[in-house]
């Protein structure tokens, strides 16, 4: 038997009225119906994203007009980017290929082309193939540099995060980081230093200088994100906020607990200054990783209260199926993991499975990790039979998406 029951990748819920058991599915495979008629009435809106209709118009324009005409550019990008949007990346790559070629017959390598290349490289990027998305990434950045020679367009400064996030995915840290310090020129010659795009930047390249091992400098380069932020935006403001969560999360992950809880309660004051109380899931982000702080402090049961509170902004604010409540239910296992409480760990465990399993599809990494959790707990409540068999299929998970690193070792 599996770990847990096995979910479908995408539940069974009509589209229309929101019930259960819903046996009509779409040829798109993205909707279920109870019937014809629930069908109908949401065909309207639901036609707009049903790739199995689009690839249909596309057909009879492409008879219609033949197979090289610019009226066919538009929306066969549009049906690659929807593929990439239904985690397709393989199907995305196809149809992106085909937008691309078509682009450059009728136009040339123009900007439309850069961007299609580097929606393209996300497709590779989400099949592991990385190498592939660095290159067409590359050349999205030679097209817009051609297109603007100055680089004072924002479209430059797009080509170059896009390569260097690129570059990071391979674990290409030097060149990342280099190719967001030349990003970081175009928007400061575009805008200044004071601005949120000069800000964001910023806490990217802290991102890998952390996968560097730089967490000292990583931590400075966030410090003066955060200070853009406040002059930008005023103390209350809402990426002030933001920049405090990700470096409250920074410290919290470098040991250093009492910095990350000064960050974090100052951000979490302003968030309830400026939204209702427990009524915005950043709130709940905030209450989260307080209650990881705690956790790592020792005072595992201060954590545990701090999940239940984020839990119930998360059910409150997206609902019960949202990843972030399947996140705050594998934090709650794995406090009671180190409680000795196995058992309500595991119900924990098993439940943040299941929401990973109907949110983002058996195939999610976040579903590889969850199973390797509730390995754990199966190993200390004495079942090393089923602790290898989710081990096995988090490792199947793992090498599907291009992240062997992340494989346990089976014995």
């Amino acid at each position: 038997g599996a770990c847990v029951g096995m979910v479908k990748e995408k539940p069974n819920v009509c589209e229309a009225c929101g019930k259960d058991g819903a046996t009509l599915k779409c040829p798109c495979d993205e909707v279920f119906y109870c019937n014809g008629e629930c069908q109908r009435a949401t065909w309207g809106q639901h036609r707009r994203e049903c790739t199995v209709d689009m690839k249909k118009k596309l057909d009879k324009d492409r008879k219609r007009y033949g197979p090289d005409d610019p009226i066919l550019a538009g929306p066969t990008y549009s049906l690659g980017i929807l593929f990439l949007k239904q985690d397709r990346p393989a199907q995305s790559e196809e149809v992106l290929l085909e937008a691309i070629r078509l682009a450059e017959v009728n136009n040339g390598e123009d900007q439309n082309v850069a961007a299609a290349l580097s929606t393209l490289g996300r497709a590779y990027a989400e099949q592991a193939k990385f190498a592939d998305a660095i290159d067409v990434n590359k050349r999205a950045v030679r097209i817009v540099r051609r297109v603007y020679p100055r680089e004072d367009h924002d479209r430059v400064a797009d080509a170059l995060l896009n390569l260097a996030s690129a570059y990071h995915a391979d674990y290409q840290c030097e060149s990342s980081i280099e190719t967001y310090e030349e990003a970081l020129k175009v928007l400061r010659k575009i805008y200044g230093n004071d601005h949120d795009a000069v800000a964001t930047v910023l806490s990217d390249m802290s991102i890998v200088m952390h996968d560097q091992g730089l967490h000292v400098e990583a931590l400075e380069i966030e410090e003066k994100a955060l200070d853009i932020n406040r002059r930008v935006g005023g103390p209350d403001d809402e990426t002030v906020a933001i920049a405090l969560l990700n470096l409250g999360c920074s410290y919290e992950q470098n040991g250093i607990f009492e910095e990350a809880l000064a960050r974090l309660g100052e951000g979490l004051g302003i968030c309830r200054r400026v939204h209702p109380p427990g009524r915005n899931s950043m709130e709940g982000r905030f209450l989260s990783v307080i209650g990881d702080v705690y956790c790592k402090q020792g005072k595992i049961e201060d954590g545990i209260d701090m999940y239940k509170k984020a839990h119930k902004i998360y059910k409150k604010t997206l609902g019960p199926e949202s990843g972030l409540a399947g996140d705050t239910m594998n934090n709650m296992g794995g406090a009671l993991h180190k409680l000795g409480k196995y058992e309500e760990a595991m119900d924990r465990f098993e439940e943040g499975l299941a929401i990973y399993r109907r949110s983002f599809g058996n195939g999610h990494t976040e579903v590889g990790a969850a199973l390797y959790n509730i390995a754990v707990c199966k190993e200390g409540m004495g079942d090393p039979d089923g602790a290898l068999q989710c081990v096995r299929e988090s490792n199947d998970i793992f090498v599907k998406r291009g992240e062997e690193g992340r494989r346990m070792a089976v014995d």
